[in-house]
């Protein structure tokens, strides 16, 4: 006669470690179309449309360059970008963080002006520095342009809290043993 036997040991160790506090979200900065961080490529011009909106009234900027862009940096975890519309509008390419590939296109084309309009928001971003570029792309086929329409951005500022250490947890943890 023969006797197996099994012995098992499941032995679960947790370090004690550290976890982030929520972000310290301190509110909103506007970014409007003439702010000096904003990377402008191609030609721009100004409109000094008082509808455009934002924090002042001065208007918006638009391009019609092919692969004209706008590029704005910023830290924190919510991006917003508005802008008009119009008859003379095209379409434009959304990129965030360097990606390749768009992750909106956008057509600022109607028939008649609608301003203020709300082109892209982003709210689940993680709490580090962010880069978001509006490129022109194409002709809306009943447009008589190719314009690309910016007027703000406008992105939540937060500064990371200091990680809080997980306390309460000794390892080992659990030590389970059997024998059979």
């Amino acid at each position: 006669l023969i006797k197996y036997s099994t012995v098992f040991i499941i032995l679960l160790m947790v370090q004690p470690s550290l976890v982030n506090a929520s972000s310290n979200c301190t509110g909103y900065t506007y970014v409007e179309d003439n702010n000096s961080i904003l990377k402008y490529i191609g030609d721009w011009t100004l409109d000094n449309n008082s509808v455009y909106g934002g924090t002042n009234s001065h208007g918006g900027s638009h391009s019609y360059t092919p692969s004209g862009s706008v590029e704005l940096t910023f830290k924190g975890t919510e991006i917003q970008f508005y802008g008009k519309t119009g008859p003379g509008a095209g379409t434009a390419k959304i990129y965030l963080d360097n990606m390749t590939s768009p992750i909106k296109t956008i057509d600022q084309y109607t028939d008649s002006h609608t301003y203020q309009k709300l082109w892209y928001q982003n709210t689940g971003l993680s709490n580090t520095e962010h880069t978001i570029k509006i490129e022109t792309y194409d002709k809306n086929p009943s447009s008589t342009g190719t314009y690309l329409n910016v007027d703000y951005f406008i992105y939540q500022n937060c500064s990371p809290s200091a990680p809080i250490p997980v306390t309460g947890l000794e390892w080992p943890t659990l030590f389970l043993f059997g024998i059979g």
